[in-house]
């Protein structure tokens, strides 16, 4: 099959839950193959006109949307004194392994 698993595994071994979680997210396997598709034309395109283009203006998919949606996540000064207090520990945790 496509998505990389054999026939007997999926009609005789698989659960159903892995089954639908296989269909559901099947098309981000193509995302790849598609987005470089669209830059293959944005190039020949692009090259053929007078105007900027923007790779979006060739084609656009439903995960452009999202990509632009995602906020960035900006830590805040606690959550890196959070961070840094966690990365010390463990430093400390494999300085005291390693010296036992």
């Amino acid at each position: 099959m496509e998505c990389g698993l054999s026939p007997n595994y999926i009609f005789d071994e698989a659960p159903i839950y892995e089954i639908n979680l296989l269909m559901k997210n099947y098309w981000k396997k193509e995302k790849e193959r598609w987005n470089q598709t669209r830059f293959i034309s944005y190039c020949i395109l692009q090259s053929q006109s007078t105007k900027k283009l923007k790779m979006e203006d060739i084609i656009q998919f439903p995960w452009d949307d999202e990509e632009k949606n995602k906020e960035k996540h900006v830590a805040s000064t606690e959550e890196i004194k959070l961070l840094k207090s966690k990365l010390n520990g463990i430093k400390q945790q494999l300085n005291g392994e390693a010296l036992a």
